[in-house]
């Protein structure tokens, strides 16, 4: 769980660890095929496109396969994720934030 003070709002007291960083800007997209959720615009009946995301991890989660990616833009996910699906050794299945973003899952 991660709370964060609303703008303007009094910080009652200092975080008990330090807040993460978003993932570097130039960290490069992966060559396969990439998915994306988007919590605040995204939509479960989009296709999952970079323009048409989709709003929930477990949605993008049930429909990945080996060699697949499912990048997480920024802004917080208020769901419960089970992860049924694996990828291989050579092709492995990953879920990752989206570059320069910070996906938090509460």
């Amino acid at each position: 769980l991660l709370l964060t003070p609303a703008v303007g709002a009094a910080q009652t007291h200092p975080p008990m660890r330090p807040l993460p960083a978003p993932a570097p800007r130039d960290r490069p997209l992966t060559t396969g095929p990439a998915f994306h959720v988007d919590p605040t615009r995204g939509d479960d009946a989009n296709d999952g496109s970079a323009a048409r995301s989709w709003r929930t991890i477990q949605h993008g989660a049930n429909r990945l396969k080996p060699g697949d990616t499912l990048y997480l833009r920024g802004g917080v996910y208020r769901e419960k994720v089970a992860l049924t699906r694996s990828g291989t050794k050579d092709a492995p299945v990953v879920i990752a934030a989206y570059p320069g973003e910070l996906p938090v899952l509460d």
